[in-house]
């Protein structure tokens, strides 16, 4: 528990409540998505059984770009707007006003652009006319998110984040609740308007959360002091936004367009290895749809620490000790976090992707994702940290080189015989690991040179290591008296108190004192 009173940490005394209302944020948006997350899952789930194997391809084919578009419009919009709260310069009505018609602006020219070019993209980027209606239908969604992300913003910069975690749990509830309805209802629609109807769940969803939104951005202006009488101009609050928020969305349209890459890529120089092209694909999608999502589930907590950590670190311009302390905290959060689930992953990761997805994949193929999965955790949190000081473009430039190195090794090293898989997912993972440890640096140098910023992560990684070693022996032991799934719970609560243990006597546990 958090004591009831005012606790000193590392460059000066902090306010119990500010503290508090990190931790709280924090926990509140990986929680919603945690529970986002599942909700997906379920009508992801519901979908493949109503629209059939066809269906869900039509539906599929349609949300590449679907999300491109999002990422144009609200990529960095959300931290923009939160840094520029939080530095307490600006009205929080005007800078409200000034991001949704930055939002707006951005959003329904490309709107309108997709609902009338629907019909020739269909045909040259499906090769298919029949996908015109649904890139048509799902066009409002674009405007929707456009709207919602600078208000996202807005929330994370007062350090409120209940009510945009709300609207992300909304939209997933309006989807799944509707795909229900639709489905007991009006069976007739699914056979062979299926996938339009699917495709009408998106926007209906957006906008759902986007209203929920503007009730809560229409109390929070109303809690504020009148606009200043001399107020910057919106056009010049927009233009700030712009560019603070383009750095951001270049750096998640890197992301995107890596993926595609790598979907191109990857199963051309397996078959150029010596694979066939249907075993290329089928070791492509296990490690892209089935290995990657399971090793990557852990970073909902890095996310929501990045969000939260934007703001705090914004508002405390020219305190670089606090700002220090601030990052050390999230970096000490992270590391008691992933360094268990890491350990978790490496020894029984293999055995629950088997389970879960009905995967075949050599131990080899696994770890290295799992490695690779722990630095991507750090470098998050890392890029927020450096993006409330305000350096937009540093993750960004040390993504796009971990990028390149990372598709040099593959395109030169992926063709080999038998080697080609190995080399590929460690290029994923070394890729993952440079960009965290430039961004590391940078942090190090930015932060002032702060000698303890990076120390919180020890006593985590070194508390992990006893419970590591002990796995396979207890499991051994275990298995002699007990069924297995009873030896591994039995081994798993064993191992998470031997880590509490060690972390309490590593002094590990006191993320309040960082």
């Amino acid at each position: 528990m958090v004591p009831r009173h005012p606790h000193s940490v590392s460059g000066g005394d902090w306010p119990l409540s500010k503290v508090e209302r990190w931790w709280r944020g924090t926990l509140t948006l990986t929680a919603a998505a945690l529970l986002s997350r599942g909700l997906g899952l379920v009508y992801r789930l519901l979908l493949a059984r109503y629209l059939g194997a066809q269906g869900l391809g039509f539906y599929q084919m349609v949300f590449p770009l679907y999300l491109t578009l999002v990422t144009i419009v609200a990529g960095g919009m959300p931290v923009a707007v939160s840094q520029m709260v939080a530095e307490g310069r600006q009205d929080v009505r005007r800078l409200g006003r000034a991001s949704l018609l930055l939002g707006g602006a951005l959003a329904v020219p490309l709107a309108l652009g997709l609902m009338a070019a629907a019909a020739p993209l269909a045909a040259v980027l499906y090769h298919d006319r029949r996908l015109a209606p649904m890139l048509a239908l799902i066009a409002p969604a674009v405007v929707a998110v456009g709207l919602s992300s600078p208000l996202r913003g807005l929330y994370f910069g007062r350090q409120r984040m209940r009510v945009p975690a709300a609207a992300q749990v909304v939209e997933q509830v309006t989807r799944l609740g509707l795909l229900g309805l639709l489905a007991a209802g009006a069976p007739a629609l699914w056979v062979p308007r299926g996938p339009l109807a699917a495709v009408v769940l998106i926007p209906l969803g957006e906008v759902a959360s986007l209203v929920l939104m503007l009730w809560g951005f229409q109390r929070m202006a109303a809690e504020g002091p009148a606009d200043r009488p001399h107020p910057v101009r919106l056009r010049t609050l927009a233009a700030r936004l712009l560019r603070l928020g383009t750095p951001v969305t270049l750096g998640r349209l890197l992301s995107s367009g890596m993926a595609l890459v790598e979907a191109a890529m990857i199963p051309r120089l397996l078959v150029a290895g010596g694979m066939t092209r249907v075993a290329a694909v089928s070791l492509f999608g296990q490690l892209a749809g089935m290995v990657m999502p399971l090793v990557f589930f852990p970073s909902a907590l890095s996310f929501a620490l990045a969000t939260n950590l934007v703001p705090a670190i914004a508002a405390d311009q020219g305190q670089p000790e606090r700002q220090a302390a601030q990052m050390r905290r999230a970096l000490t959060v992270t590391a008691q976090w992933c360094c268990p689930v890491t350990g978790l992953l490496w020894v029984l990761g293999p055995r629950a992707s088997h389970l879960l997805f009905a995967t075949h994949l050599d131990p080899g193929l696994f770890h290295p994702l799992v490695l690779g999965a722990f630095a991507m955790n750090f470098n998050i949190v890392l890029a927020g940290g450096l993006r409330g000081l305000g350096r937009m473009g540093t993750p960004l430039y040390h993504d796009a080189l971990a990028a390149v190195l990372e598709m040099a090794a593959i395109f030169w090293l992926g063709s080999r015989p038998v080697l080609g898989p190995h080399v590929m997912v460690w290029a994923i993972a070394g890729g993952l690991g440079i960009a965290a440890v430039l961004n590391a640096t940078a942090a190090v140098r930015r932060f002032g040179r702060h000698p303890f910023l990076l120390s919180g992560a020890a006593a985590p990684a070194l508390a992990v290591m006893p419970a590591a070693v002990l796995w396979p022996a207890l499991v051994r032991a275990l298995s002699a008296a007990l069924p297995d799934w009873q030896a591994v719970g039995v081994a798993l609560a064993a191992g998470a108190g031997v880590y509490w243990l060690g972390l309490g006597w590593l002094g590990g546990r006191g993320w309040r004192r960082s």
